[in-house]
């Protein structure tokens, strides 16, 4: 199904300053976006654990911490997204979220890969995570890097198909613990030319 609208990725860490005049609009749409998530059951993977966070000043300081390099939260730098869909002049909607992870680390080429995202619920089946993916894979040839690897649930089909519109190669499954229970894992490699 074809995108209802473009969307544009912003940097939270860039985009919200605490005495902004637009902080509080902002808290007032992280949270709607995070309680669509929590309401369906479901998690905010590539969020930097945003679910974890009922005011987004400790969810912007978690960002900004995991943007340097050793971090103490995932070890390597990781810059985060918000996907918005301008809806008109003064209103606009979190669509989703996506992050990438500047290079691998051994807990990474095992789970996680280089891209994590998540899209709303009900924003689901609107072409929005390709078009997050193929801006962020832009992004990741300014970080220097020739190709990435993205892995998702193998009963995920529209992350597979999502992975796959954006040239993902399938490397390899692999039975993986997330979440507490046991996951067939597929790993796909996508070249950056």
């Amino acid at each position: 199904m074809p995108m209802e609208q473009e969307i544009t990725l912003i940097m939270p860490t860039e985009a919200i300053q605490p005495d902004s005049v637009d902080y509080d609009e902002w808290e007032h749409k992280i949270q709607e976006y995070r309680r669509e998530f929590l309401e369906n059951g479901d998690t905010i993977n590539g969020s930097r654990g945003l679910h974890h966070y009922e005011k987004i000043a400790g969810w912007l300081e978690q960002i900004k911490a995991c943007e340097k390099d050793n971090n103490s939260y995932i070890g390597v730098p990781v810059t985060t997204f918000l996907a918005i869909r301008r809806d008109s002049p003064d209103d606009w909607t979190i669509v989703g979220n996506i992050e990438i992870r500047h290079h691998l680390n051994p807990a990474l080429e095992e789970l996680g890969g280089h891209i994590g995202y998540s899209v709303r619920p009900s924003q689901r089946r609107k072409g929005y995570a390709v078009s997050m993916l193929r801006q962020v894979l832009c992004y990741a040839r300014t970080l220097g890097l020739k190709k990435v690897m993205l892995d998702c649930d193998k009963s995920n089909t529209g992350s597979l198909k999502t992975i796959q519109k954006c040239g993902g190669i399938h490397s390899r499954d692999l039975l993986s613990e997330y979440q507490g229970r046991n996951i067939v894992n597929s790993q796909f490699w996508i070249s950056l030319p």
